[in-house]
């Protein structure tokens, strides 16, 4: 079966730039397009079209892709660069966005995520913890910009 075309236009560039912004700094996929005024629905579009190939989607798709590695890279470096201090929350972090990719197999097969805070096991945080440390995150990432 063929992929369906999109008929809508692509990001324009200021859209795919402040997406891009975003993901590069750590917010999930759909709150970068939020904070671009892209709904939901419209961003899952593009990505899709974009997997189909779709000319002008194509390249916003290997845009959000890019972003998202470099954040993930920017989590490791930190992690690398302190691995003699506490990195608790770039552990955390990395757990919560790249799931399955960081987590020991042990725990995936056991169905939890543990992770060491302090010397006591914890059971992993909601999608509404989550979505609430993020959105903490991002307004200190919007104070900081509005103070520089």
């Amino acid at each position: 079966m063929a992929a369906r075309i999109l008929r809508e236009q692509p990001p324009t560039e200021k859209q795919s730039e402040e997406i891009r912004r975003w993901l590069s700094k750590g917010a999930l996929p759909e709150t970068a397009a939020a904070k671009a005024g892209i709904d939901k629905g419209t961003f899952q579009r593009w990505l899709r079209a974009g997997a189909a190939g779709q000319p002008g989607f194509r390249e916003f798709s290997e845009a959000v892709d890019a972003a998202l590695v470099e954040f993930e890279c920017k989590l490791v470096d930190f992690l690398y660069a302190n691995s003699n201090k506490n990195v608790n929350t770039a552990q955390f972090l990395l757990n919560i966005r790249f799931g399955l990719k960081y987590k020991k197999a042990a725990e995936v097969e056991a169905g939890i995520f543990e992770a060491e805070m302090n010397g006591i096991p914890k059971v992993a945080p909601t999608q509404e913890a989550v979505d609430a440390i993020e959105a903490k995150a991002l307004a200190a990432l919007d104070e900081e910009e509005a103070v520089h």
